[in-house]
């Protein structure tokens, strides 16, 4: 009964927060539906990661392979999905390629903790496939963030030079620092 009642008193703080930082935001940002939606779904994402979602304290973080995407598409929500959220369409290629390029970073972070996850039972990319093979991903899902970045305007806008910039840049670490 105890764990019970920390448990919910959790969620009710975490609901709490949630709802005191969405009310200032119709006020200081004149919210439309279409960013709320888009908060939403990038809060209740970010949420679920640490809430429990079972009985058995299991959270999003503990569904190993889909850990990566949900990261990955809440980080795509919260910064690209933000951002067109004001213009009259919604740009798909900015959105494909930011979460192309949190995804591969993401994965590097499950390599990085495979030992941790391991040690908790959760099965991730990290520590179920080689560095090789994660490479060759990371460098797949960046080349398609690169060329769908490209492909956003003909010729390509100066502000697409710096996102191509550095994922090449973040590309050139990464082999550089995972031998």
């Amino acid at each position: 009964l105890h764990d019970g009642f920390l448990i919910s008193q959790k969620r009710i703080w975490v609901i709490l927060s949630f709802v005191l930082l969405i009310i200032p935001g119709f006020w200081w940002w004149k919210v439309t539906l279409v960013k709320m939606m888009i908060m939403g779904m990038a809060g209740l994402i970010g949420i679920l990661y640490v809430v429990p979602l079972t009985s058995e304290q299991k959270t999003l973080r503990n569904f190993g392979w889909a850990k990566a995407m949900w990261i990955a598409l809440s980080w795509t929500l919260a910064t690209a999905g933000m951002a067109i959220s004001s213009i009259d369409h919604v740009d798909w290629k900015l959105l494909v390629s930011r979460f192309c390029w949190v995804f591969g970073l993401t994965l590097l972070f499950d390599y990085r903790d495979r030992a941790i996850d391991a040690q908790h039972g959760i099965k991730t990319w990290g520590n179920q496939m080689n560095l090789a093979q994660l490479k060759k991903i990371t460098t797949g899902l960046y080349i398609l963030a690169i060329l769908l970045e490209l492909s956003r305007s003909s010729p390509p806008s100066l502000n697409s030079w710096p996102v191509i910039l550095g994922l090449i840049i973040a590309q050139g670490l990464i082999w550089i620092k995972l031998k």
